[in-house]
């Protein structure tokens, strides 16, 4: 599940660079369960 734990490290970036912006969070999590 390497293709899993790579999504997870973007998806912990991409919230820590947007901590204020809870619409991109929501839309990296979205990504991460297509996967």
């Amino acid at each position: 599940m390497l293709l899993n734990q790579n999504i997870a490290a973007y998806a912990a970036l991409t919230q820590a660079e947007n901590t204020t912006n809870n619409s991109d969070y929501l839309y990296t999590m979205g990504v991460s369960a297509r996967f």
